[in-house]
């Protein structure tokens, strides 16, 4: 009788600390016929972060690399994997972050007030699997939203599905496990994770915050509620903690256009469209960065700039040494 086929490999996951993660320098193969639909998302930051190491790092893997921003191959491997909450890695916030500098975070004082909703007032999923029409009108008036996110809810009929930012922000909270909405069934309880008590209670507000970041930029959303910041180029995704680092020490209004020519590991910015990594670099990257509270972003005689704000000064740690910016008389030569 011949012998019975091995079980296909699945799709090892990279992302918080509670998956497994496999390092950049040393993944099994894996192909695109191994994930599922959701896992491709995955699929495309594991290729980036493999293909950012150039192929004879793996054999050097302490000596720094310049398509790596000066990087050994071991070090963006550990930047790149570990979670941002665990202070051990390479680049973390600081759990102790002043909670009034947090508050400057647009997103994070709505992620807070939500959470803080939710504990005020315990509900359960419609039938529907939504949140209920009252919480959905509270979610609106309470929070602070931008006015290109609010919607006009009518009091007699509000659902969430009218409210895709709402729904955004739910799947964040439940990614970055300070909201447990289950699986989104019917009539499921919606809580507060462990997590999110401690992020209301101030214990460890930087924590929060991490785990909060971390979902933004680092997760794909399962719902889907609204566009992909990483459309044009999902890979991308998987090296955020790389751009981060750099943004790091970006001085003060450097333009857009040379954050998207130096913010990502070389190899991968050679390999998308021009058009593609602006998009993502602007849409993805500093747009984020900026709801987050970690950049300022604002024009200078027609130029898109980004500055760093005393959040991103203050609360992000490094063990890494700084990322060498190009002067301002060689930024444009940068981008040739």
């Amino acid at each position: 009788m011949p012998a019975e086929p091995p079980e296909p490999r699945r799709l090892r996951r990279l992302g918080p600390a509670r998956r497994h993660v496999l390092p950049a320098t040393g993944h099994a193969d894996l192909t695109a016929r191994d994930a599922g639909p959701e896992d491709a998302l995955w699929h495309a930051q594991w290729e980036a972060q493999r293909h950012a190491v150039p192929p004879d790092g793996r054999a050097e893997p302490h000596r720094p690399r310049a398509e790596l921003g000066g990087l050994a191959p071991e070090d963006f491997d550990r930047l790149v994997t570990l979670s941002w909450h665990h202070s051990e890695g390479p680049l973390c916030f600081d759990p102790y972050a002043d909670p009034a500098l947090l508050d400057t975070s647009p997103a994070w004082r709505r992620a807070r007030g939500l959470l803080a909703l939710v504990r005020a007032d315990l509900v359960s999923l419609t039938t529907y699997g939504e949140l209920p029409p009252q919480f959905v009108l509270r979610a609106a008036v309470d929070l602070e939203w931008p006015a290109s996110q609010k919607p006009t809810l009518p009091a007699g009929r509000a659902r969430e599905a009218d409210f895709p930012a709402l729904t955004s922000l739910v799947d964040v909270l439940a990614r970055a496990d300070l909201l447990d909405v289950g699986q989104r069934r019917p009539y499921t309880p919606v809580r507060l994770a462990p997590a999110g008590h401690r992020a209301l209670d101030g214990e460890s507000p930087g924590a929060g915050f991490a785990r909060f970041a971390g979902a933004v930029w680092r997760e794909p959303s399962r719902v889907r509620a609204t566009p992909d910041p990483f459309r044009t180029a999902p890979g991308l995704r998987g090296v955020v903690p790389f751009a981060l680092w750099a943004l790091a020490t970006v001085p003060a209004e450097t333009p857009a256009d040379v954050v998207a020519a130096h913010a990502w590991p070389e190899r991968l910015r050679l390999t998308l469209d021009a058009r593609a990594l602006a998009e993502a670099t602007r849409v993805g990257l500093l747009t984020q960065g900026a709801a987050l509270g970690l950049l300022r972003l604002r024009r200078v005689r027609g130029q898109s700039t980004v500055t760093r704000t005393p959040l991103l000064g203050t609360a992000l740690r490094t063990t890494l040494p700084p990322y060498a910016w190009p002067v301002a008389g060689g930024a444009s030569s940068a981008l040739g």
